[in-house]
């Protein structure tokens, strides 16, 4: 009986645990589109595939959205922020999600700013870039918009 009962919690603990796993990748999308979001799991994948060890430190993954000749936007993991920059933000599977230039004409179909924290002083128990001191290696991926769905790699930056 008491194997049943061991068994049971178990079960009802994976489903509780996969329904808020869900939950999280929903509020997600009602932030961002689908081509968007799926960009930032492939950077927060590379960067547990690259960095096995224990992180000293909160992750943070920074989107930047630039308008150059072309609608841009990078995206990369880091441990602090930019807090003159910072437009907005939101959190993910652990992982808080900064926006920088979220007002950018390219960001009009990528992502919904309205649903977006708006940023006020810092944000608690991470850093900003004046609290800098380590050096350290960032993951960074830049991305041609094409449109809301296409996503065209551009290059790959990584340096610190």
């Amino acid at each position: 009986m008491k194997k049943k009962i061991i068994f049971l919690v178990l079960i009802l603990l994976i489903f509780i645990s996969c329904i808020e796993k869900n939950n999280r990748k929903k509020d997600l999308t009602n932030i961002m589109n689908k081509s968007l979001t799926d960009k930032i799991e492939e950077v927060i994948e590379e960067q547990k595939i690259k960095y096995k060890y224990p992180m000293k430190g909160k992750r943070i993954v920074t989107i930047s959205f630039d308008n150059f000749s072309n609608c841009l936007i990078k995206i990369s993991t880091d441990f602090y922020y930019d807090a003159d920059r910072i437009d907005g933000y939101t959190f993910f599977d652990g992982y808080l999600i900064v926006f920088y230039n979220a007002h950018s004409i390219c960001s009009k179909d990528m992502l919904n700013i309205n649903a977006l924290t708006i940023f006020k002083d810092s944000i608690a128990g991470y850093k900003d870039y004046s609290q800098l001191n380590m050096d350290y290696e960032i993951i960074t991926k830049t991305y041609k918009i094409i449109n809301k769905d296409s996503l065209i790699p551009i290059h790959r930056i990584q340096c610190r």
